[in-house]
């Protein structure tokens, strides 16, 4: 069994059950603990059965078979993960009863291949010569056609104008920003500050509050400031064509900006992140396995359906062109941007545009602009948390907008 359970949980949404995620991951992991393997499996069917595409969930639950005796059943859970392009560590010793078998060898050199296989689309944009920014998110003023960066460890803006000469933008009163955004028509570039561990000046003692604040797009200065309450993590942030601001919080709902207030707006999720407005729908990614859609007049949301062999999880950044929603994933091996068909309230097809492209470390956000998807490729973010070298530029890639095929 892997020994991520933390990772488990919080990847779990909660759903309506006879027992929650997180007490079924409590029989779980006690059943393993005590080796009683056969309750323990008939436990991970029951999560299993919440998140049929969970990897993390399949992944165990095709462990706790093989541990009881069901390798055919324990190699059709392998297939599937295999199916959605991802590449699990295959050495988890609750699968040595199947090991030799020559299904589990193909499965070892499918995902195998998934792992070296590079698929891209991309140019370098953008060279951002400063090391150990984190950046996070970037965002586009089509006006004085300049990009936007957040640099979350340093709690500063960049700016990268028309000639891509890049500058300090903003350098005061922020914590790490995780989301921007721009109202092109109200001149106004929005941004969500949060102060956690990864940030310089951060003191877990004295943390200070995150907030939503909106800047003068033209001249830097601060307009408005909306403080969030303490118990909230705000992330991603998205502006609709109306002007009204929906800021993630990762701890499972959507916030918004409207008639001069911060307020709740949408909940139900487990980690909202990425977001994205369009065909009169806010679209929403949750980290833990799942795409919404929000009506904004109701605030109601609902999951779209997605491709059985599409993994959901680890989505970061999500962009929209008309009905093709672009998708960043950082929470899967191989990180990759994945390019996704819209019919309705359903994803009809699924394609990955860029994987295993070298100069690509942990992908954050993207934005549209100019014909084209732009996004942060190297955030750097876990390298620093973890004291690891950074590399000492960031990168901006690009990727032309092409009709599918």
């Amino acid at each position: 069994m892997r020994k991520t359970w933390p990772f488990f949980v919080l990847a779990l949404s909660l759903c309506a059950a006879t027992k929650s995620p997180q007490q079924l991951f409590d029989e779980a992991r006690a059943a393993y603990g005590r080796k009683d393997f056969v309750a323990y499996a008939s436990v991970m069917k029951e999560l299993h059965e919440l998140r049929p595409s969970h990897p993390t969930v399949t992944f165990n639950y095709a462990g706790s078979l093989a541990l009881t005796g069901r390798g055919d059943e324990a190699i059709a859970e392998l297939h599937k993960l295999a199916s959605m392009q991802l590449a699990l560590d295959l050495s988890d010793t609750d699968l040595d009863s199947i090991r030799n078998r020559d299904d589990f060898r193909d499965i070892e050199k499918t995902m195998q291949a998934t792992r070296t296989r590079k698929i891209s689309n991309s140019a370098v944009a953008f060279r951002i010569p400063e090391k150990g920014l984190a950046t996070e998110a970037i965002t586009y003023d089509p006006k004085s056609r300049s990009f936007f960066v957040s640099a979350a460890r340093k709690r500063k803006i960049l700016r990268i104008d028309a000639n891509g000469t890049i500058r300090d933008f903003i350098t005061k009163n922020l914590w790490g920003v995780n989301g921007l955004g721009v109202d092109a028509k109200r001149r106004l570039l929005w941004a969500s500050s949060m102060p956690y561990d990864r940030v310089e000046g951060f003191d877990k003692d004295h943390p200070g509050n995150g907030a939503v604040v909106a800047f003068d797009i033209d001249s830097g200065n601060e307009v408005a400031r909306y403080d969030a309450p303490a118990d909230l993590a705000l992330d991603d942030l998205t502006v609709a064509p109306d002007g009204t601001v929906y800021v993630s919080n990762a701890k499972g709902s959507v916030l918004r900006v409207k008639d001069d207030a911060l307020a709740s707006f949408a909940s139900g999720m487990r980690s909202a992140q990425g977001s994205a407005f369009g065909n009169g729908k806010l679209y929403v990614a949750d980290y833990g396995g799942a795409i919404w859609a929000v009506d904004p007049r109701t605030g109601d949301a609902a999951r779209l359906q997605l491709p059985d062999d599409f993994a959901p999880t680890g989505i970061d950044g999500l962009e929209i062109a008309g009905n093709t929603l672009f998708a960043i994933q950082n929470g899967v091996n191989p990180n990759r941007v994945v390019r996704l068909e819209l019919d309705g309230m359903k994803v009809k097809s699924w394609k990955i545009v860029e994987m295993n492209n070298p100069l690509m470390d942990e992908p954050t956000i993207g934005v549209i602009a100019k014909g084209s998807l732009y996004w942060i490729a190297n955030s750097q973010g876990g390298t620093i948390a973890e004291g690891k070298k950074a590399p000492e530029e960031h990168l901006i890639l690009k990727m032309v907008l092409r009709p599918e095929s």
